[in-house]
């Protein structure tokens, strides 16, 4: 995947999804958490992003660890 940088210099990957959308994950040195974090979001087929969560990087590996258990069940 290529690291990219967005606007405001943020770093980002785009997966695209083979239905004309991308998952955009970006990683956010400093969030609503007042810590950093990683945002995700999608890119629909016109190239707009729509809104998406933040989460905190003390977080991610909860939350990875829970889609992996979602995916399982």
């Amino acid at each position: 995947m290529k690291i990219e940088k967005d606007s405001s210099e943020n770093k980002y990957i785009e997966v695209d999804m083979d239905n004309g959308e991308k998952v955009r994950v970006t990683h956010i040195a400093k969030s609503w958490s007042g810590q950093g974090g990683l945002r995700i979001q999608i890119r629909d087929e016109r190239g707009h992003l729509r809104p998406g969560p933040e989460i905190p990087a003390e977080k991610i590996g909860e939350v990875v660890s829970g889609l992996f258990d979602l995916v399982r069940s």
